[in-house]
């Protein structure tokens, strides 16, 4: 193994091996992942919302409603962080969260689910208020 100077750091060969293979096309966007990446889907008249959240524990994940925002936060424990000697670290610990819009929703019509590392939330598709035409008389 050969420790290579770059960008004033000490390197080793392991680092140029990853760096190579990281920059190929297939993880060209890999530099832009998305946290919390969600996919929302309609079934029998209920939004589901798919969120990943891998690496975080269920304990860590809160959900809470205010202002019509449905919003995810999700921590990493500190204590749980491993000390050893990592040789390459790829993967980071840190909290995230995301809002959304829900408009008027209700504490008791949001259920969720954690599960492999998806955390599912379903809630009511929110009825559309329709304005009723009211008529001024002209005198």
């Amino acid at each position: 193994m050969r420790v290579v100077k770059k960008n004033g750091k000490n390197r080793d060969i392991f680092d140029e091996v990853f760096d190579n293979v990281f920059k190929t096309p297939l993880f060209a966007l890999s530099d832009r992942v998305v946290k919390m990446q969600t996919d929302l889907r309609e079934v029998n008249g209920k939004y589901i919302l798919d969120i990943d959240l891998a690496g975080f524990d269920k304990s860590n994940i809160n959900i809470t409603i205010e202002e019509e925002n449905l919003k995810v936060e999700a921590t990493i424990d500190e204590n749980k962080i491993s000390n050893d000697e990592y040789i390459r670290r790829e993967r980071h610990f840190e909290s995230c969260s995301r809002s959304y819009y829900v408009g008027n929703l209700k504490q008791e019509d949001v259920t969720a689910k954690f599960n492999n590392g998806i955390l599912t939330i379903t809630f009511p598709v929110p009825k559309e208020e329709v304005e009723e035409k009211k008529f001024v008389n002209i005198l």
